[in-house]
């Protein structure tokens, strides 16, 4: 699919107005063609670190590829800020079970966002992984992270890109765009 400037302008009008969960479902349910989801993930046996990091227990919000293999998981942080020392635990524990995610991380009052890709080194997977952020806050110029998000939409993505089958290949897009 060609870039689309209208599509990219209304993704940034959504990012510039994410204060709660309506615009993220408008976002990934409409404006990227996610398959809707509204699964809540329990926090039962996680370690403590990992759960008092978040308000709730976070949610699969989204899906795309073959199988839904690929996933969007939100979580709100019990925090007033976007704190990286608390994703990083929610992260590691959740991609034991999700490992071509997605991740979305607000603070409590759900007025700053970070959407967050995990890369790992395909050809050394026991390497660090490398986690990209995009900010997304009532105080950043969202022009680049609209023009990235925009990448994700669904109905732009090659099913059959670099010879991968779709969730692969929709995870290494994610990866090589944020």
């Amino acid at each position: 699919m060609p870039h689309d400037p209208n599509h990219q302008e209304t993704i940034l009008r959504l990012l510039k107005n994410l204060h709660g969960i309506e615009p993220l479902r408008e976002l990934f349910w409409t404006e990227l063609n996610y398959d809707r989801k509204n699964d809540g993930l329990s926090r039962q046996n996680w370690t403590d670190t990992a759960k008092n990091a978040l308000a709730e227990d976070p949610v699969l919000f989204a899906t795309g590829g073959t199988g839904a293999a690929f996933q969007v998981i939100y979580a709100r942080l019990n925090s007033d800020r976007l704190l990286l020392t608390a994703e990083r635990p929610v992260i590691s524990k959740l991609l034991q079970d999700h490992p071509y995610t997605l991740f979305v991380f607000s603070n409590q009052e759900q007025t700053d966002w970070h959407f967050v890709n995990v890369k790992y080194d395909i050809e050394n997977p026991k390497r660090r992984r490398l986690f990209r952020r995009i900010t997304v806050t009532p105080y950043e110029k969202l022009r680049t992270a609209s023009e990235r998000i925009a990448m994700l939409d669904l109905a732009s993505i090659n099913p059959l890109a670099c010879g991968l089958l779709f969730p692969i290949s929709l995870w290494v897009g994610c990866s090589s765009t944020l």
